[in-house]
């Protein structure tokens, strides 16, 4: 091996063990987004590399993920910072130097930046216990630190403008524009959302100051063109963001309307229960009348049936009394004439 790499870390959950058996392999299924928690994996993997280090002054460690920018980078400056007991900021700068294209994703960075906090001056990176502790302490909501980042950076968009405006010979140093050119490419590449209209707008301002130096300078220095790439990232940005808001508007939009027709549907629901049991209520009285209403036949019917069957004894009666009225009558007449025969 050209470097004499002993141990390696890859940083990455895929990618293999080339030479495993003849190096010692160290694996942290580490995944490149910014909402991932890199302080869980950090103890493990600085532990492997200042045991290696240590064991022998001879070994030499790799630490590699997909593309060597953001992952491998974030642990080694993680390993400084514990090592040499530097800030976020001086550990990346110190680690840059020696790579110049690294550059941590931005959730990485504010975990980072969170654990300088908890650091001594110098502390031991192999004591596990130590770099546990530290970790554990770290309690941070990592899209509002990047909220903080994004309006330092506009900040500095403005600041830098205003320099330039000021002394155009800076437009010559296009490294300048390097770490703010990463910043925003980093929130456009991983799709960092950020739904605040007002950062929205800020963001908005500092594209056009951007772009604008376009039209005061000729646009073949490159440290215009170099603005414009920055421009371009913020915009780049600011479209996913809006994407965002819209559909999140969309959403609440939709969920308005499925309230309110959840609402009407249980209005409706409850008339129809109330229709339901005023009709069934006057059903029902319907019914008691009706009963009501036969009872009250029948009895009229019993007493007509009653008056007629009065009425029809009333009539035998006076037939019988009549009867019996003319044979007294027809008996009286025979007794009669009998007794008129018998005195002649």
């Amino acid at each position: 091996m050209h470097y004499n790499i002993t141990h390696i870390v890859i940083a990455h959950p895929q990618l293999p063990a080339k030479y495993e058996g003849r190096l010692k392999y160290y694996r942290v299924n580490m995944r490149d987004l910014p909402d991932y928690n890199l302080l869980d994996d950090l103890p493990g993997a600085l532990g492997f590399i200042d045991e290696a280090l240590n064991d022998n002054e001879h070994n030499r460690v790799l630490v590699h993920c997909s593309k060597g920018v953001s992952r491998s980078s974030s642990i080694a400056i993680a390993y400084v910072m514990f090592l040499r007991g530097l800030t976020f900021s001086e550990a990346f700068s110190m680690v840059e130097a020696q790579r110049p294209h690294v550059y941590p994703n931005l959730g990485f960075q504010a975990q980072l930046t969170e654990l300088q906090k908890y650091l001594g001056s110098e502390q031991n990176p192999g004591n596990r216990k130590v770099v546990e502790r530290a970790c554990a302490l770290c309690t941070i909501d990592v899209i509002k630190s990047i909220k903080s980042r994004i309006r330092d950076g506009l900040a500095e968009v403005d600041h830098k403008v205003d320099a330039i405006l000021d002394d155009n010979l800076q437009l010559q140093r296009a490294v300048m524009w390097k770490r703010l050119g990463l910043f925003f490419e980093n929130l456009h590449k991983y799709r960092v959302v950020v739904e605040d209209e007002e950062l929205i707008n800020d963001a908005a301002k500092a594209a056009k100051q951007l772009e604008s130096l376009g039209t005061v300078f000729a646009s073949s220095i490159e440290g215009v063109r170099y603005a414009k790439a920055v421009a371009d990232e913020i915009r780049g940005w600011m479209g996913i963001c809006e994407q965002a808001i819209n559909a999140h508007r969309l959403m609440d939009a939709q969920q308005e309307d499925d309230d309110g027709e959840k609402k009407k549907k249980k209005k409706d629901k409850k008339k129809k229960s109330k229709d339901a049991h005023r009709h069934e209520h006057k059903k029902g009285h319907r019914v008691k009348s009706d009963r009501e209403e036969e009872r009250n036949d029948r009895y009229r019917e019993r007493r007509r049936s009653g008056r007629s069957r009065e009425r029809s004894r009333s009539r035998d009666g006076r037939r019988r009394s009549r009867s019996r009225s003319g044979s007294r009558r027809e008996r009286v007449r025979r007794e009669s004439k009998h007794e008129e025969r018998r005195q002649r």
